[in-house]
């Protein structure tokens, strides 16, 4: 196959320029029927979508997109796909709101990632979250320490809800500093010797265990993890 490096080829394609002209006409008109189409659909609040609501935008953008600028996709398809995404997304959000059992089909069920104080590696795991994902987002809720978390899932829409311990049921639990800013003196592995008697922190779940001097750390009792830390904060 021949190539040649062609820059009005590359910029403007093989069409003559005035497709542009049809370019922004069909531009105009499928914005505007979708403009009108969701000013008469019922209104959801928009401050944090859900999945059902993220894959209604990844099904209108390639709906939208196709016939704004191929001249061989008729309008009228691009607007019947339109019609059918927003007509389906409804009777499933209705389908929701009727019955609990399509509504956790539909919209998934929150995942619980911190449990007691400790975190849940196997919430985790489902949610795709990190160690430091999950610390972040309880940081930016002005949280310390693990040990002043009872629970914290993960909601349908990404956000995270989070339900402290009363003041006076706080327990003691791992720092929630970003890993660089530790000192790393205060990391242990199970074969190293208890510096000193005091309760220390499974650095993978979180689990505080006590561990009496002159021992070896062992591995966590909760996750069977061999990664401990020394600095803990205490209620």
């Amino acid at each position: 196959m021949d190539y040649t490096f062609d820059l009005q080829r590359i910029f403007f394609g093989d069409l003559p320029l005035i497709f542009i002209f049809e370019i922004i006409l069909r531009t105009f008109v499928l914005y505007a029927y979708a403009l009108l189409l969701f000013r008469l659909l019922p209104r959801r609040n928009m401050g944090n979508m859900t999945q059902l609501e993220v894959l209604l935008i990844i099904a209108l953008g390639s709906a939208l997109g196709d016939p704004m600028f191929y001249p061989g996709v008729p309008l009228i398809h691009g607007i019947v796909v339109i019609t059918l995404i927003a007509v389906i997304n409804q009777v499933l959000i209705k389908l929701a709101r009727r019955s609990d059992h399509w509504e956790r089909i539909i919209e998934g069920d929150p995942i619980q990632v911190v449990d007691e104080g400790k975190l849940d590696l196997g919430g985790m795991d489902v949610a795709s979250l990190t160690r430091e994902d999950v610390f972040m987002a309880l940081r930016m809720q002005e949280h310390k320490n693990l040990g002043e978390v009872k629970a914290a899932y993960i909601e349908t829409n990404g956000s995270i809800s989070i339900y402290p311990y009363d003041p006076d049921e706080k327990r003691t639990g791992l720092p929630l500093i970003p890993l660089p800013n530790l000192n790393s003196q205060h990391f242990y592995t199970e074969h190293d010797t208890v510096p000193t008697s005091k309760p220390y922190g499974c650095y993978k779940c979180g689990h505080i265990q006590q561990h009496e001097e002159g021992a070896n750390f062992g591995r966590c009792r909760r996750c069977d993890h061999d990664n401990w830390l020394g600095h803990v904060i205490h209620p």
